[in-house]
């Protein structure tokens, strides 16, 4: 009984094997009996053989708090990796403990999902899910600024508002240290929404005041007079689909995403799910706490075996407790006593072996003396519809137990 086993493979469930958590031996402990004079020692004689002071408590800093989560986690099988391992049961007949079958669904993110939500407690909240790349955020204003700097063209419509013929007096101008575009000096009247509209449009999410020092300061006056060759256009702006409401500034632009009706950009939840291998979906900030909480296996292996739990019993799975700690197991299979059906020889041969012991190993059985005169093929047929009518329990590490 402590053979050890593979995880179940869901690439391939033909053969699973897994690990339950009955037949592991206890770890050892993590200590060591202390000599029972050296800390008394240690305490009543410094290194000069005086004795010492009493010793000095530390006080924590009361600026180290531990920091607050932001959310809340919980991972979910998802239904059509559970209903692979289900199958596979129906089709075997063996029967899995529940800590097998989450430790199988935890072993790798494309198995589960990931709930997150906000802490209990805190005023309403809602996650923010942009639909054109289904990002998912934790405020509406955060939402709005991935739009504009990721997707300004593809979410958003402009047209020139303004042209405006520049002067060819300016003793300076700005360029911009990405594109290299020359920009006005913020003396010029529109100055601040022509930086602003270049950031839009070029997909730049640095802040307004942050972009702005980061601007070079330009006084070559032959580069100067190329520039105000061109005129320079004012754009005004209007949320793709709805395009009979114009904006003729970014903030503008801006407090429409935020306060009109948003159904064309966003999703609004209370909660947000994602795949566990897509955390790329959410921000940093969510992602890093995840990966914190997923590294403490009790902070959710509760809610993975209730959801396992609850989907195997509407799935009319049988739920039975054994060994001496008393795990959990399913089956495809409920129990039935031998002798409410009928056997034939084969059967009742297997049956007979299985009364006089309490558990068998099915390589064992196959080789008891008194079933060596029947080909082994014949016995596994016949102790897999035992298995299957409920009178015989074979568990994943290949342990047979009558019922």
């Amino acid at each position: 009984m402590n053979r050890p086993f593979e995880p179940i493979d869901l690439s391939s469930l033909e053969d699973i094997d897994i690990e339950p958590e009955w037949v592991k031996k206890a770890s050892p402990t993590n200590y060591e009996k202390r000599d029972p004079g050296t800390k008394h020692e240690r305490r009543r004689k410094s290194e000069h053989g005086e004795k010492a002071g009493p010793r000095k408590r530390f006080t924590r800093s009361p600026n180290r708090q531990k920091p607050l989560n932001q959310f809340s986690f919980s991972i979910q099988p998802k239904g059509e990796v559970l209903q692979r391992i289900k199958d596979e049961m129906r089709k075997t007949g063996v029967s899995y403990g529940l800590s097998e079958i989450c430790d199988t669904i935890s072993s790798s993110p494309q198995r589960y999902n990931v709930i997150i939500n906000f802490p209990e407690g805190e005023e309403v909240r809602h996650f923010v899910t942009t639909k054109i790349d289904n990002k998912i955020f934790p405020s509406k204003e955060k939402a709005v600024e991935h739009l504009l700097a990721n997707y300004s063209t593809k979410v958003f419509v402009r047209e020139v508002e303004l042209e405006v013929n520049l002067s060819n007096n300016f003793q300076y101008a700005y360029q911009c240290p990405q594109t290299k575009a020359l920009l006005p000096p913020n003396n010029y009247h529109y100055h601040e929404e022509i930086v602003r509209q270049h950031l839009l449009l070029n997909g730049i999410s640095d802040s307004y005041k942050a972009y702005a020092k980061k601007l070079v300061k330009v006084d070559d006056s032959e580069k100067i007079a190329e520039w105000t060759q061109e005129p320079l256009h004012v754009y005004r702006f209007a949320i793709m689909g709805n395009e009979p409401l114009w904006h003729k500034s970014v903030e503008q632009l801006k407090h429409a995403c935020m306060h009109e009706p948003s159904a064309t950009l966003f999703e609004i939840n209370k909660s947000a799910k994602i795949s566990g291998d897509c955390l790329s979906l959410v921000g940093s900030s969510i992602a890093d706490q995840f990966k914190v909480f997923l590294r403490q296996k009790s902070n959710w292996l509760n809610s993975l075996f209730a959801s396992c739990l609850i989907n195997l019993k509407k799935s009319n799975f049988a739920i039975f407790k054994y060994s001496d700690k008393k795990r959990t197991f399913a089956s495809a299979y409920r129990k039935v006593k031998v002798g409410e059906v009928p056997l034939n020889k084969i059967a009742e041969k297997i049956v007979a072996v299985l009364g006089k012991l309490d558990e068998i190993k099915k390589v064992a059985l196959l080789n008891h003396e008194d079933l060596r005169e029947i080909d082994k093929k014949n016995l596994l047929i016949e102790l897999k519809w035992l298995t299957k009518e409920g009178f015989v329990t074979e568990f994943g590490n290949g342990i047979l137990v009558l019922n």
